[in-house]
């Protein structure tokens, strides 16, 4: 009972003076917005456990250029020189993150980013399906039109839809399907934070979704459009 009387006079007295009152609801405010937002920052970077094999393994690999600042993705003979070296990887996998496109759900379509990933994704990460499976190595290879969706995406656009493996959604030309084999771990969303990825295909896909691709995209050493990622090989540290 005194707590109470002490609340209400302290809520009394609070209301009496709202000149000094706002300033401090203000101050709180702000205080706790800050708290909350840098706890979800430290969440998704530090605590959020990621549904992959030796998260400390993974790297992602970008070039410095000599005299420029930033940083820049690698050209596709970048990515094979690297490959063929004697190097501290036990994996390499190309990925083209600017792609997207619109997934229809009932009556709207859902604009989605389509990540393009190459040969070995999928065992690189260590990802194991919620549902279905992943791209065979003749998918892989020929650029089967195919995609994995997103846990979170299944789930929200499409509700769980258990019956989704085979369904075939228009590709990029609106006219060669793209069928669904797989749903991806709960999850994973990706490996960057800020950065969310609702499904994959395989990489030599892309040229077959209409999409209007520059000369040399896969040959030229002055095409640096894929980010590469990379798997330490045991034992070693960055």
């Amino acid at each position: 009972s005194n707590l109470l009387l002490e609340l209400r006079q302290a809520l009394r007295s609070l209301l009496r003076a709202p000149g000094f009152t706002l300033p401090i609801v203000i101050v709180l405010g702000l205080g706790l917005g800050a708290n909350v937002a840098l706890y979800a920052i430290l969440q998704a970077v530090l605590f959020r456990p990621l549904p992959v094999a030796a998260r400390s393994e993974l790297v992602t690999l970008r070039i410095e250029k000599k005299g420029e600042r930033g940083l820049d993705n690698l050209s596709m003979p970048q990515v094979e020189d690297l490959k063929a070296s004697v190097s501290p990887f036990a994996g390499l996998v190309p990925i083209v993150m600017d792609s997207d496109s619109t997934l229809p759900a009932g009556d709207r379509k859902i604009p989605i980013r389509v990540p393009m990933v190459g040969a070995g994704w999928q065992s690189l990460l260590g990802l194991r399906m919620s549902l279905g499976r992943g791209f065979t190595a003749e998918e892989e290879a020929e650029g089967g039109l195919v995609m994995i969706l997103s846990h979170r995406l299944w789930k929200t656009a499409l509700h769980g839809d258990p019956t989704v493996l085979g369904r075939a959604f228009p590709g990029g030309n609106q006219k060669q399907p793209v069928t669904v084999v797989g749903v991806g771990p709960e999850g994973f969303d990706g490996l960057e934070v800020g950065r969310r990825e609702d499904c994959w295909m395989p990489l030599k896909a892309i040229s077959k979704l209409g999409a209007t691709l520059p000369p040399g995209f896969l040959t030229s050493r002055e095409m640096p459009v894929f980010q590469l990622l990379g798997r330490m090989k045991p034992g070693l540290s960055l």
